[in-house]
């Protein structure tokens, strides 16, 4: 199931503004995946390195997870 809504003039603005829902166990599945991904760049890498090398996308996971245990904390 998936609710998809877009606005805004510019290609940028849109992108954020688009929302989706999806079952929460799939998003847990989804999120642990990334975050092993994450442990891995790092391991490799060096600590540190995943959140260097993909700072938008760390920031995405983590505003998800938090969203993600906000919903599930209710």
């Amino acid at each position: 199931m998936t609710a998809v809504t877009t606005g805004g003039k510019h290609q940028e603005e849109e992108r954020q503004a688009r929302e989706a829902t999806v079952p929460a166990a799939a998003l847990e599945i989804a999120l642990r995946v990334a975050w092993d991904f994450m442990r891995l760049e790092d391991a490799q890498s060096g600590k540190g390195a995943a959140a260097r090398l993909y700072p938008h996308e760390t920031q995405a996971l983590l505003r998800v997870s938090a969203a993600l245990k906000a919903q599930t904390d209710e």
